[in-house]
């Protein structure tokens, strides 16, 4: 699988999963450096976000750890402010995550006016979010409006995603930022 190039999946195909679920790719939802995310449909025609990491230019060793790390993490936390955690597979030299589907990010939201309350409570669900990450002792370590997703409904609800820089304090004994010079 490390030396042949890995097939990229693309709107319209399917990705299948080790264990047997068979995803059904939808549109391109984000693209980055080290990969995708694609809008699907999974198994009982339920929606989901699948994440795709790619090797690229770094040692396949070395992106299949941070995969793993960022995959387990992310499965063992169960709040309803932070994305859930389906499923995640590595298949054909490709790493994937299958994600609560959420509506769109935060971000998408700056520039509009927000009530009082809907400031207050959408404060109240990243803290209580950010207070489950401590209490498990993870930092985020990249928490921005593009990392907070929303899902809309009878009132909306702000999720915490991204946590693959995220850090584990368990075992540490002190944490210092890394110091640019």
């Amino acid at each position: 699988v490390t030396g042949q190039m890995p097939i990229l999946p693309v709107p319209g195909g399917s990705v299948q999963s080790p264990r047997g679920a068979s995803y059904l790719l939808g549109d391109l939802m984000g693209e980055g450096s080290f990969g995708a995310v694609f809008d699907c449909i999974g198994p009982f025609d339920q929606p989901f976000a699948l994440k795709m990491l790619r090797p690229g230019e770094r040692p396949y060793s070395q992106v299949r750890e941070e995969w793993q790390r960022e995959a387990e993490r992310l499965y063992r936390l169960r709040h309803p402010n932070v994305v859930y955690v389906f499923d995640y597979f590595e298949s054909q030299g490709l790493f994937y995550l299958v994600l609560e589907r959420c509506d769109h990010s935060l971000s998408d939201m700056l520039g509009r006016a927000f009530t009082d309350r809907l400031v207050v409570d959408m404060s109240r669900q990243i803290l209580f979010a950010l207070q489950y990450l401590s209490d498990s002792e993870i930092i985020h370590n990249d928490l921005h409006a593009g990392n907070i997703l929303v899902q809309q409904g009878d009132e909306l609800v702000l999720k915490l995603s991204d946590l693959g820089i995220a850090q584990e304090l368990s075992g540490q004994r002190a944490v210092r930022p890394q110091m640019v010079q």
